[in-house]
């Protein structure tokens, strides 16, 4: 499921009402005639939680997320060959150096997640009626590190963007990267969209590397590619072909895999 890559949230507690009407071979019995598989999002079907953006308001910045993510989706317009969609997560990690958050900040941040209504309860009964659940989160680690114990979902069964900000911290928090993210926010706060992009082209593309610092290799998100890879390594994994599989997702980072998962669908029909 693909919905409005701007809706976030879009598919709150969806995985509560999800009752898939046929299997993936036709079937109208409700049953598979190979292995039961569900991939889903995090946030959104799972929890009802923006994780990066709870963190950011915990910090004071919530406005500056907000902004980050806008430009994160223009981006993903206007130069769609060599950008992911949700690269907000890596964006938003100077100012999250500079205003000091720690990991053990991150993992009470990430107590404090809701679930989607009832998606405990379905998630057990989708396991119990056989059913192989795997996770292909953007979010941060962190949250599926309390989540997946919650949920009893193994974190071998999760794949999210891993952030380690302590380690962070002492490798680029330093007066220079801070001076540079001041002047950002305090731009951001001034200006009007119209030209905060160019603004932001110059933060990220000159200013930041002019200190060392390259705002997309710091972390590695999960976006579309990395989940088309993930999706594609899980289902060799459990046997089945990845046009079988049932999906979840709400955001622009899914829709690569909509259309990679078509173009498979395409193809193994051609060999049958």
């Amino acid at each position: 499921l693909t919905g409005d890559p701007y809706a976030r949230g879009f598919c709150m507690g969806c995985m509560a009402g999800f009752r898939p009407p046929i299997d993936a071979y036709g079937n109208r019995n409700g049953k598979l005639t190979s292995r039961n598989v569900l991939f889903t999002d995090g946030e959104g079907p799972i929890v009802i939680n923006d994780f990066a953006l709870d963190i950011a308001v915990n910090l004071g910045i919530g406005d500056i997320f907000v902004k980050l993510s806008a430009y994160d989706d223009y981006l993903a317009i206007t130069k769609p060959k060599n950008y992911e969609a949700g690269a907000t997560l890596a964006l938003i990690i100077p100012f999250f150096l500079r205003h000091g958050l720690t990991d053990h900040r991150i993992h009470e941040i990430a107590k404090n997640c809701q679930l989607a209504p009832g998606v405990d309860a379905y998630i057990n009964k989708l396991r119990k009626d056989g059913w192989s659940i795997r996770v292909i989160s953007t979010a941060y680690t962190p949250l599926w590190n309390v989540v997946g114990q919650i949920l009893c979902i193994p974190k071998e069964h999760i794949i999210s963007t891993p952030i380690e900000i302590d380690a962070l911290a002492r490798r680029f928090g330093n007066r220079k990267l801070f001076n540079l993210v001041d002047n950002m926010e305090k731009d951001l706060r001034r200006m009007k969209h119209g030209d905060v992009w160019s603004r932001l082209d110059t933060f990220f593309w000159k200013e930041l590397p002019s200190v060392g610092y390259q705002a997309l290799d710091v972390v590695s998100v999960v976006g579309g590619k990395t989940k088309i890879a993930a999706a594609r390594t899980y289902a060799a994994d459990l046997g089945v072909p990845l046009s079988s599989v049932v999906y979840i997702g709400d955001s622009r980072s899914h829709s690569r895999y909509a259309r990679d998962r078509s173009a498979t669908q395409c193809v193994e029909k051609r060999r049958s």
